[in-house]
């Protein structure tokens, strides 16, 4: 699994509008099929993003109190395009 975590500082009133907006600007662009997660932690100002890709088929990967966790799942699947890299992943979300 490849996890890249970074802060942005968004603005924003509604924590569910704003993950919504935040899922649909990665998910229309890289993440598709099952093959990596996205998890926000909304803090105003402050947001902090994990973006998980998958690096092999039926594994689920994720962290917890800084752990990384594994579990068996036939619905995952590896991520097969060029991952991008931090920079990429920041000037994907629109402001």
């Amino acid at each position: 699994m490849t996890l890249i975590k970074f802060t942005k500082n968004i603005t924003c009133e509604d924590g569910l509008i704003c993950s919504e907006k935040c899922m649909n600007d990665f998910s229309n662009l890289f993440i598709h099929n099952n093959d990596g997660h996205v998890s926000i932690s909304h803090q105003n100002g402050n947001h902090q993003f994990w973006i998980f890709f998958y690096d092999n088929d039926g594994i689920h990967e994720f962290e917890s109190n800084g752990k990384i966790i594994k579990q068996n799942n036939v619905e995952i699947k590896k991520y097969k395009n060029k991952i991008p890299d931090k920079s990429e992943l920041i000037n994907i979300l629109s402001n």
